[in-house]
């Protein structure tokens, strides 16, 4: 494991500076949208326009920005997870080359097929989730800070209340229940 850190870690260390960026821009539409309800209700004038223009074009380049650095990270981790297949395929391979055969005798065949596609499959799928899951903790705080000083939240809330309940009782529902006997 050292040294796959030491192999792929400028990599990596660029996706996770992209997913925290990420991160940070993820909180500024919702900023955006209340400035535009503030300005569409207080009802400005005509000589005042650009301000609501120049907010709906803020808007469209944030959330540009927005998808622009999530497709990076994504493609950075990906790039990382195939190489790290890669050379963790080749690693198992060379080493099935020079095995003795009292290994060999003690493994079938399928085993080490086994961990050169499935097992490297997990360690590739884990990189994309990795670096979410490092700094998730210390993100929360900020989340819950920004998200509940507004009002609007609590309505969300509500409604993700409210939906998680319908989810619960619709997985549970049984449509066979209705049929006569």
């Amino acid at each position: 494991m050292p040294a796959i850190v030491k192999t792929f870690w400028s990599t990596f260390l660029a996706g996770f500076a992209i997913k925290a960026a990420h991160d940070i821009v993820v909180f500024i539409p919702p900023l955006l949208l209340e400035l535009i309800i503030e300005f569409v209700e207080s009802g400005a004038s005509s000589s005042s326009l650009w301000k609501g223009v120049f907010f709906c074009i803020m808007l469209l380049l944030i959330t540009s920005t927005q998808t622009l650095l999530l497709n990076q990270y994504f493609y950075k981790m990906y790039l990382v997870g195939m190489r790290m297949r890669s050379a963790l395929t080749a690693a198992i391979y060379k080493k099935s080359l020079v095995i003795s055969s009292y290994a060999k005798s003690n493994s079938s065949t399928g085993q080490i097929v086994n961990l050169m596609s499935v097992d490297v499959q997990r360690i590739v799928d884990t990189m994309v989730c990795q670096s979410s899951s490092f700094y998730a903790k210390k993100l929360f705080p900020f989340i819950f800070a920004f998200l509940f000083s507004r009002t609007s939240t609590w309505s969300g809330v509500l409604h993700f209340r409210f939906r998680v309940q319908c989810t619960s009782c619709g997985c549970s529902w049984d449509p066979a229940s209705l049929q006569d006997s």
